[in-house]
Protein backbone atom coordinates (compact mmCIF):
# COMPACT_ATOMS: atom_id res chain seq x y z
CA UNK A 1 0.00 0.00 0.00
CA UNK A 2 0.98 3.62 -0.50
CA UNK A 3 2.66 5.07 2.61
CA UNK A 4 1.85 8.63 1.61
CA UNK A 5 -1.26 10.50 2.72
CA UNK A 6 -2.97 10.21 -0.66
CA UNK A 7 -4.06 6.96 -2.28
CA UNK A 8 -2.49 6.03 -5.61
CA UNK A 9 -4.58 5.14 -8.65
CA UNK A 10 -3.20 3.29 -11.68
CA UNK A 11 -5.18 4.86 -14.54
CA UNK A 12 -4.87 3.25 -17.97
CA UNK A 13 -6.47 4.91 -21.00
CA UNK A 14 -5.08 3.25 -24.14
CA UNK A 15 -5.90 5.33 -27.21
CA UNK A 16 -7.67 7.88 -25.04
CA UNK A 17 -4.71 9.47 -23.27
CA UNK A 18 -6.19 12.91 -23.93
CA UNK A 19 -8.52 12.32 -20.96
CA UNK A 20 -5.68 12.30 -18.42
CA UNK A 21 -5.51 16.10 -17.86
CA UNK A 22 -9.26 16.11 -17.13
CA UNK A 23 -8.90 13.23 -14.67
CA UNK A 24 -5.86 14.74 -12.95
CA UNK A 25 -7.68 18.02 -12.48
CA UNK A 26 -10.69 16.39 -10.85
CA UNK A 27 -8.86 13.84 -8.69
CA UNK A 28 -6.30 16.14 -7.10
CA UNK A 29 -6.61 14.40 -3.75
CA UNK A 30 -5.18 11.20 -5.27
CA UNK A 31 -1.77 10.36 -6.68
CA UNK A 32 -2.33 9.20 -10.25
CA UNK A 33 0.14 6.96 -12.02
CA UNK A 34 0.26 5.33 -15.44
CA UNK A 35 2.69 2.69 -14.17
CA UNK A 36 1.47 0.41 -11.38
CA UNK A 37 3.75 -0.68 -8.56
CA UNK A 38 3.87 -1.68 -4.91
CA UNK A 39 2.45 1.68 -3.81
CA UNK A 40 -0.63 1.42 -6.03
CA UNK A 41 -3.97 1.18 -4.22
CA UNK A 42 -6.51 1.19 -7.05
CA UNK A 43 -6.65 0.41 -10.76
CA UNK A 44 -9.03 1.94 -13.31
CA UNK A 45 -9.13 1.50 -17.08
CA UNK A 46 -10.81 3.98 -19.40
CA UNK A 47 -12.11 1.56 -22.01
CA UNK A 48 -14.78 1.82 -24.69
CA UNK A 49 -18.21 0.45 -25.56
CA UNK A 50 -16.56 -0.77 -28.78
CA UNK A 51 -15.85 -3.91 -26.75
CA UNK A 52 -19.46 -5.04 -27.20
CA UNK A 53 -20.53 -7.28 -30.07
CA UNK A 54 -24.05 -5.94 -30.47
CA UNK A 55 -26.21 -5.02 -33.45
CA UNK A 56 -27.87 -1.66 -33.84
CA UNK A 57 -30.21 -1.00 -30.96
CA UNK A 58 -30.68 0.92 -27.74
CA UNK A 59 -29.77 0.60 -24.09
CA UNK A 60 -27.22 -2.22 -24.11
CA UNK A 61 -25.94 -2.79 -20.57
CA UNK A 62 -22.79 -4.37 -19.12
CA UNK A 63 -24.18 -7.87 -19.70
CA UNK A 64 -24.24 -7.44 -23.48
CA UNK A 65 -22.11 -9.92 -25.46
CA UNK A 66 -18.43 -9.10 -25.91
CA UNK A 67 -16.39 -9.13 -29.10
CA UNK A 68 -13.51 -11.22 -27.75
CA UNK A 69 -11.41 -10.61 -30.87
CA UNK A 70 -11.71 -6.82 -30.76
CA UNK A 71 -8.79 -4.55 -29.91
CA UNK A 72 -10.85 -3.14 -27.03
CA UNK A 73 -11.37 -6.56 -25.46
CA UNK A 74 -7.73 -7.60 -25.91
CA UNK A 75 -6.60 -4.34 -24.26
CA UNK A 76 -8.96 -4.95 -21.33
CA UNK A 77 -7.80 -8.55 -20.92
CA UNK A 78 -4.13 -7.53 -20.91
CA UNK A 79 -4.81 -4.81 -18.35
CA UNK A 80 -6.77 -7.13 -16.06
CA UNK A 81 -3.98 -9.73 -16.17
CA UNK A 82 -1.37 -7.09 -15.32
CA UNK A 83 -3.41 -5.76 -12.42
CA UNK A 84 -4.16 -9.17 -10.96
CA UNK A 85 -0.45 -10.01 -11.05
CA UNK A 86 0.03 -6.99 -8.80
CA UNK A 87 -2.81 -7.97 -6.48
CA UNK A 88 -5.12 -5.26 -7.81
CA UNK A 89 -8.80 -5.64 -8.70
CA UNK A 90 -9.31 -3.29 -11.67
CA UNK A 91 -12.41 -1.26 -12.42
CA UNK A 92 -13.26 -1.02 -16.12
CA UNK A 93 -15.11 2.06 -17.38
CA UNK A 94 -16.53 1.42 -20.85
CA UNK A 95 -17.22 4.85 -22.26
CA UNK A 96 -19.30 6.01 -25.16
CA UNK A 97 -17.69 8.56 -27.48
CA UNK A 98 -15.54 10.75 -25.21
CA UNK A 99 -15.66 14.46 -26.03
CA UNK A 100 -13.07 17.01 -24.93
CA UNK A 101 -9.93 18.86 -25.93
CA UNK A 102 -7.68 16.48 -27.88
CA UNK A 103 -10.49 13.98 -28.50
CA UNK A 104 -10.02 11.34 -31.15
CA UNK A 105 -12.07 8.89 -33.16
CA UNK A 106 -15.40 9.83 -34.73
CA UNK A 107 -15.96 13.00 -32.65
CA UNK A 108 -12.59 14.34 -33.81
CA UNK A 109 -13.33 13.61 -37.45
CA UNK A 110 -16.64 15.46 -37.21
CA UNK A 111 -15.00 18.40 -35.40
CA UNK A 112 -12.19 18.67 -37.94
CA UNK A 113 -14.66 18.55 -40.84
CA UNK A 114 -16.73 21.33 -39.25
CA UNK A 115 -13.60 23.39 -38.61
CA UNK A 116 -12.61 23.08 -42.28
CA UNK A 117 -16.13 24.05 -43.33
CA UNK A 118 -16.81 20.83 -45.20
CA UNK A 119 -19.19 18.98 -42.86
CA UNK A 120 -22.89 18.63 -43.60
CA UNK A 121 -25.70 16.76 -41.85
CA UNK A 122 -27.44 13.81 -43.45
CA UNK A 123 -31.04 14.70 -44.14
CA UNK A 124 -33.44 12.51 -42.16
CA UNK A 125 -30.72 10.94 -40.01
CA UNK A 126 -32.19 10.08 -36.60
CA UNK A 127 -29.41 7.75 -35.44
CA UNK A 128 -28.47 8.08 -31.77
CA UNK A 129 -25.19 7.18 -30.10
CA UNK A 130 -23.77 7.40 -26.59
CA UNK A 131 -21.41 10.18 -25.50
CA UNK A 132 -19.74 11.46 -22.34
CA UNK A 133 -17.63 14.53 -21.75
CA UNK A 134 -14.09 13.97 -20.47
CA UNK A 135 -14.84 16.39 -17.62
CA UNK A 136 -17.09 13.76 -16.04
CA UNK A 137 -14.59 10.89 -16.00
CA UNK A 138 -13.02 11.94 -12.71
CA UNK A 139 -16.44 11.71 -11.09
CA UNK A 140 -16.96 8.24 -12.59
CA UNK A 141 -13.61 7.05 -11.23
CA UNK A 142 -14.30 8.46 -7.78
CA UNK A 143 -17.61 6.61 -7.57
CA UNK A 144 -16.22 3.24 -8.63
CA UNK A 145 -12.77 3.02 -6.99
CA UNK A 146 -12.02 -0.40 -5.59
CA UNK A 147 -15.18 -2.00 -6.96
CA UNK A 148 -13.39 -4.25 -9.45
CA UNK A 149 -16.49 -4.05 -11.63
CA UNK A 150 -17.39 -3.00 -15.17
CA UNK A 151 -19.45 0.16 -15.77
CA UNK A 152 -20.77 1.79 -18.92
CA UNK A 153 -20.19 5.54 -18.87
CA UNK A 154 -22.48 7.85 -20.85
CA UNK A 155 -24.21 11.19 -20.35
CA UNK A 156 -27.54 9.35 -20.33
CA UNK A 157 -28.91 11.50 -23.16
CA UNK A 158 -27.77 9.63 -26.29
CA UNK A 159 -28.17 12.56 -28.71
CA UNK A 160 -28.84 12.13 -32.37
CA UNK A 161 -25.73 12.41 -34.47
CA UNK A 162 -27.27 15.47 -36.10
CA UNK A 163 -27.72 17.16 -32.71
CA UNK A 164 -24.16 16.31 -31.72
CA UNK A 165 -22.75 17.76 -34.95
CA UNK A 166 -24.88 20.90 -34.54
CA UNK A 167 -23.60 21.35 -30.98
CA UNK A 168 -20.01 21.00 -32.18
CA UNK A 169 -20.69 23.55 -34.89
CA UNK A 170 -21.94 26.02 -32.27
CA UNK A 171 -18.82 25.42 -30.18
CA UNK A 172 -16.46 25.76 -33.15
CA UNK A 173 -18.01 28.35 -35.44
CA UNK A 174 -21.31 29.53 -33.96
CA UNK A 175 -23.01 28.35 -37.14
CA UNK A 176 -25.78 25.94 -37.97
CA UNK A 177 -25.08 23.14 -40.41
CA UNK A 178 -27.14 22.44 -43.51
CA UNK A 179 -28.26 19.01 -44.68
CA UNK A 180 -27.87 16.97 -47.84
CA UNK A 181 -29.52 13.76 -48.96
CA UNK A 182 -28.02 10.41 -47.96
CA UNK A 183 -27.09 9.74 -51.59
CA UNK A 184 -25.14 12.98 -51.93
CA UNK A 185 -23.42 12.45 -48.58
CA UNK A 186 -22.27 8.95 -49.54
CA UNK A 187 -21.01 10.23 -52.88
CA UNK A 188 -18.82 12.95 -51.37
CA UNK A 189 -17.81 11.39 -48.03
CA UNK A 190 -17.91 7.66 -48.67
CA UNK A 191 -19.87 4.72 -47.33
CA UNK A 192 -17.72 4.23 -44.22
CA UNK A 193 -18.22 7.74 -42.83
CA UNK A 194 -21.89 7.56 -43.76
CA UNK A 195 -22.20 4.26 -41.89
CA UNK A 196 -20.53 5.68 -38.79
CA UNK A 197 -22.94 8.61 -38.68
CA UNK A 198 -26.10 6.61 -39.34
CA UNK A 199 -25.47 3.71 -36.95
CA UNK A 200 -28.07 3.75 -34.18
CA UNK A 201 -26.43 2.18 -31.14
CA UNK A 202 -26.72 3.33 -27.52
CA UNK A 203 -25.60 1.97 -24.17
CA UNK A 204 -27.16 2.07 -20.73
CA UNK A 205 -25.21 3.79 -17.96
CA UNK A 206 -27.85 3.03 -15.35
CA UNK A 207 -25.49 0.92 -13.23
CA UNK A 208 -23.15 3.88 -12.77
CA UNK A 209 -26.00 6.36 -12.30
CA UNK A 210 -27.30 4.18 -9.47
CA UNK A 211 -24.09 5.12 -7.64
CA UNK A 212 -24.90 8.81 -8.00
CA UNK A 213 -23.18 9.58 -11.29
CA UNK A 214 -24.56 12.75 -12.88
CA UNK A 215 -23.03 13.69 -16.21
CA UNK A 216 -23.46 16.91 -18.12
CA UNK A 217 -25.38 16.42 -21.37
CA UNK A 218 -22.62 16.64 -23.97
CA UNK A 219 -24.60 18.70 -26.48
CA UNK A 220 -25.59 21.26 -23.83
CA UNK A 221 -22.03 21.43 -22.54
CA UNK A 222 -20.71 22.18 -26.03
CA UNK A 223 -23.29 24.90 -26.63
CA UNK A 224 -23.27 26.62 -23.24
CA UNK A 225 -20.04 25.98 -21.33
CA UNK A 226 -18.14 29.19 -20.59
CA UNK A 227 -14.44 28.42 -20.82
CA UNK A 228 -12.14 29.81 -18.13
CA UNK A 229 -8.67 29.10 -16.71
CA UNK A 230 -9.89 25.79 -15.26
CA UNK A 231 -11.33 24.58 -18.55
CA UNK A 232 -9.52 22.14 -20.80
Amino acid sequence: MNNRDEKEIFVHAPGREFVMPFIRRDLRSYALTEIAGETTDYAVMISTTDVYAVPEGDGFNELAPISDSSDAYLAEAAYIDKCRALGLSPTILRCGHIVGTGMNGLPRRIAESIYRGVFVDIRGNTARQSFVHASDLGQAIGLTLGSGEVFNVTDGCDPTMADFADALAVRISQKRLFSVSPRIFRFFYGKRFYGQLTENKTFSGEKLRSRGFKAAPVTEYLKTHVYDDESL
